[in-house]
């Protein structure tokens, strides 16, 4: 067991692991910006030690600044949380490489699925078929401007090594795309570090499910459904009498899934989303 938790990074996410290591019994340090210095993460972790100024450059993706805040209060452990540091595979190497342990993803997997061009490129690689936008990275303008050509508007332009909803522009016609463009380039810069952009096109009407998959002790892998917030506030918008009606009309279906499951891999919360989901879409769910 740790005996003290570096956690780089600030805000919920901070705060969360800081209430988990308290509950069991690790030690916590907060980092923080000359902006954050007053923030709850670093009023409930049991040290905090300042990085850097308000810009996140200087701070939060400071390596070498969180490095020596790691080596001055002798964790243990570093948790990256998600944003910032946390897909940033060198980071993760010089963790490993100092002697602390790296609580995420390895350095490998970072480096495959981090980068959104890369992951993408592996995909297509296996035959997963993909949203149609660019074949990698765009590095001008005048490229963007290609790809809409071929693509069609409505386009989003993402940040390859962006998350969390950060670093995207919605451009539904070619007179916006320049300056959608430059501010998704600047986004990324500032947010993560790197302002590699591509463009995909933008589906109006589609909801995405993510899928998790856990791999167990025993090399059993299984999945179950998430429904992001996003999705939540779709269904409750669109939760009325006439919805209910349309849906009640579909031919229900039933999914199947092992009993051990339910107890052993899903959360009360996890439990309930199954349990909305089966009820918005009409498919049951149950379990053998």
């Amino acid at each position: 067991m740790f005996h003290k938790i570096l956690i780089a990074n600030r805000g919920e996410i901070a705060v969360r692991i800081i209430r988990a290591c308290k509950e069991m019994g690790i030690g916590t340090v907060a980092v923080y910006s000359e902006a954050d210095k007053d923030a709850m993460h670093t009023r409930l972790a049991d040290e905090s030690i300042c990085i850097g100024p308000a810009v996140s450059t200087k701070s939060y993706l400071n390596i070498p600044a969180i490095m020596t805040a790691a080596s001055l209060t002798d964790v243990s452990a570093i948790h990256p949380g998600y944003g910032f540091l946390a897909e940033n595979a060198e980071f993760a190497e010089i963790v490993i490489a100092s002697g602390y342990t790296w609580i995420g993803p390895s350095p490998k997997s970072m480096r495959i699925m981090g980068d959104k061009v890369r992951a993408k490129q592996k995909m297509r690689e296996a035959g997963v078929p993909l949203v149609y936008g660019s074949e990698g990275a765009v590095r001008s303008v005048e490229e963007a401007k290609e790809v809409a050509k071929l693509a069609g508007f409505p386009l989003i332009i993402k940040a390859a090594a962006g998350g969390g909803g950060r670093g995207m522009k919605i451009v539904h016609s070619e007179p916006s795309l320049p300056n959608a463009f430059s501010l998704c380039q600047s986004e990324a810069g500032s947010v993560f570090g790197d302002e590699t952009v591509f463009i995909e096109q933008f589906w109006r009407s589609r909801v995405i499910l993510k899928c998790k998959y856990l791999a167990m002790v025993m090399a059993t892998l299984c999945i179950f459904l998430s429904v992001n917030a996003r999705f939540s506030a779709i269904i409750k918008r669109c939760w009325k009498k006439r919805q209910a009606h349309r849906l009640a009309k579909k031919p229900a279906k039933q999914f199947v899934l092992p009993a051990w499951l339910l107890p052993k891999l899903l959360t009360t919360k996890a439990q309930a989303r199954l349990s909305f989901y089966s009820t918005l879409t009409n498919h049951s769910i149950s379990w053998k």
